[in-house]
């Protein structure tokens, strides 16, 4: 991170790279899922999960296919050299769970304002209504978006610790049997 505030150039190209996934995330989920397809409450929290579960997949699975692309090559050839640069330039870039946890954070901040707001700020705007419903539907995807993440956190962690702990039987019973 200290490298990354030391650029002004490759700050610039972080917040640019991370507001870009939010305004992404806020056009997809706010305006397809909430406003134009006008569907219940329970298909918009469903779709908005969907939303969460494809934009984590892609963001392993893109890094993963580059990287896989790369091994593949051979020789050093134009293709090798541009997965390559692209690798590189992956470490001054957002990760997309990063850009949805800012999102996340951000529908918080102004859902709570416009509750607190009340109908006097707003005048009982027709748009600010269904920022508020949209905003309360965001709210649980981020409790189940916070759970997840640390679940998985967890299990990684307690996988980790299992193999390291537990070993030391196994490789006491291999001793054993020879």
């Amino acid at each position: 991170m200290k490298n990354l505030i030391k650029d002004p150039m490759r700050l610039f190209g972080y917040t640019g790279a991370l507001l870009s996934y939010v305004l992404s995330f806020w056009l997809v989920s706010f305006f397809l899922l909430h406003q134009s397809l006008e569907l219940s409450a329970l298909f918009i929290y469903f779709g908005n999960i969907g939303l969460m579960i494809v934009v984590l997949t892609e963001d392993k699975l893109t890094d993963y296919l580059v990287e896989w692309l790369y091994q593949q090559q051979k020789r050093d050839g134009w293709l090798k050299r541009e997965l390559g640069k692209r690798l590189a330039e992956n470490r001054w870039k957002p990760s997309m769970k990063a850009a949805l946890y800012l999102y996340y954070m951000i529908c918080l901040v102004f859902g709570r304002a416009l509750v607190l707001s009340g109908d006097y700020a707003f005048a009982g705007s027709e748009f600010v209504g269904s920022l508020r419903s949209y905003f309360s539907e965001m709210y649980y995807v981020l409790i189940l978006f916070l759970g997840a993440d640390k679940f998985k956190a967890y299990i990684f962690k307690e996988s980790t610790y299992r193999d390291r702990y537990y070993r030391r039987y196994g490789e006491a019973s291999e001793e054993t049997e020879s």
